[in-house]
């Protein structure tokens, strides 16, 4: 029968100390950055991390909120050595210099990483530019072995904004109102601890758990 790869046929590196050339099928000319590497991608495809620190770049999606990482293509975005070695980090400061770690289009996936220091704005839209510090993901978007820390929200979902949370840990996450881990999230295996809101759900609000610990 059939071998099944755990990966599609077409990869993207990315690895702080490579040659940075397009369209990154290897680790010796891997992207610098995970955001070039994943512009490189098809639907279908995967992009593989290497360890570091990726806090430089961004891009905005919806009016003024900046996202250090914007996953658009349905695609699976994969650390290699697990979030302890991998991390994404935003910009901590609520307001107009806010940055949020990632954001997830609908059928993409971000496993194995550290999120970290995210934030969201002040003002413009409630939902997509005041709400999930951490990721905030469109309907169908997956977060798999995840660390999401330290990271807030003027509104809701300090943590994670919706999405399904795989055997992620959200922990030290604040939201202004609703949500401190996560808001309208959808937990598997997961744990949330040591979160705070000002108004509702310092945990979690809305959403399910199944085998979740909050």
């Amino acid at each position: 029968g059939a071998y099944e790869s755990p990966y599609p046929s077409s990869l993207h590196y990315v690895s702080p100390g490579s040659n940075h050339v397009w369209p990154y099928a290897d680790w010796s000319n891997a992207a610098h950055d995970i955001q070039s590497a994943i512009d490189a991608t098809d639907p279908g495809d995967c992009v593989l991390v290497s360890n570091g620190y990726y806090n430089t770049g961004g891009r905005v999606v919806d009016g003024s909120m900046t996202n250090r990482v914007v996953v658009s293509n349905a695609v699976l975005v994969k650390s290699v050595n697990g979030p302890a070695n991998t991390v994404i980090a935003g910009n901590a400061l609520v307001g107009d210099e806010a940055i949020r770690c990632v954001y997830l289009a609908s059928n993409t996936c971000l496993d194995g990483f550290t999120l970290q220091n995210g934030s969201t704005r002040t003002t413009g839209d409630p939902a997509t530019e005041r709400c999930g510090g951490g990721a905030w993901c469109e309907p169908g978007a997956v977060l798999s072995n995840c660390l999401v820390t330290y990271n807030s929200a003027s509104l809701n979902g300090g943590g994670v904004y919706s999405g399904l949370l795989r055997n992620c840990v959200i922990t030290f996450n604040a939201a202004g109102v609703q949500g401190g881990g996560t808001c309208y999230s959808e937990l598997q295996n997961s744990t949330l601890s040591e979160n705070m809101a000002t108004d509702e759900g310092g945990g979690c609000f809305g959403g399910t758990g199944i085998n979740a610990i909050v």
